[in-house]
């Protein structure tokens, strides 16, 4: 509102401050800009956006760093796929291409150049007056790949240790459920076709019986039973 100007004054001050709103406006949208792009780095992830009729991809500043692609915000298909280790690169075309049909792509895939890293595209498209549009994030999974790795690892181990004990071996979880178990305990109780992981120590027991003739508890421990097959 003006208060005792004349009418061109009032124009101009009218066009000033909407210029400074303006200004303002681009300013809280630059700082949210580079506080976002702070955030996503921090959690090793990026923007990424696709218009499905597009042969390119849009990448936030994050994305573009994390793919090897600093300085490029719009790539091609065909050169992000550059980035995709050679061995992932089909299974990452699939995903995109289906991804115009359900609507969602998720997948995880190595990058062409070392040191390894894994990321994971994920996202879902949404209607446009211009057709479909997707959006979604990259993540750097680096860390849990190598957990599960290690945890995979660990198993491995733990199996070749249970079949290299000397007889039949088992493993038990807190409640009673079955983890692991070696060759010789299935074939032993001949429940090779039986066995799942997960299954109750009771329905194992029931289902080892008709192997057994004879079942007594040890005299040198108490906490041990005696078996004959």
């Amino acid at each position: 509102m003006c208060f005792n100007v004349g009418p061109h004054r009032c124009e101009v001050y009218i066009a000033v401050h909407e210029l400074v709103y303006s200004l303002s406006n681009v300013f809280r949208d630059e700082q949210a800009d580079r506080i976002m792009a702070t955030v996503m780095r921090s959690a090793r992830a990026g923007y990424w956006e696709w218009a499905s009729g597009e042969a390119s991809i849009f990448l936030s500043e994050a994305s573009s760093e994390m793919l090897d692609l600093e300085g490029m915000r719009t790539v091609s298909l065909g050169n992000f796929l550059n980035q995709v280790h050679p061995e992932h690169q089909a299974r990452v075309r699939e995903a995109i291409e289906k991804s115009r049909e359900i609507g969602w792509l998720q997948v995880a895939f190595v990058l062409a150049k070392p040191p390894l890293r894994w990321i994971e595209m994920r996202g879902s498209g949404s209607d446009t007056e211009d057709g479909k549009l997707f959006g979604g994030i990259l993540l750097d999974i680096s860390d849990r790949k190598q957990a599960e790795d290690r945890v995979k690892a660990a198993e491995r181990r733990l199996r070749s240790a249970l079949e290299g004990f000397n007889g039949p071996f088992a493993l038990w979880d807190h409640r009673k459920r079955l983890l692991y178990w070696n060759r010789a305990f299935a074939t032993d109780f001949g429940l090779t076709e039986t066995l799942r992981t997960g299954m109750t120590h009771e329905t194992v027991t029931i289902a080892r019986s008709g192997a057994i003739r004879a079942e007594r508890q040890s005299a040198d421990d108490n906490q041990s039973t005696l078996i004959g097959l």
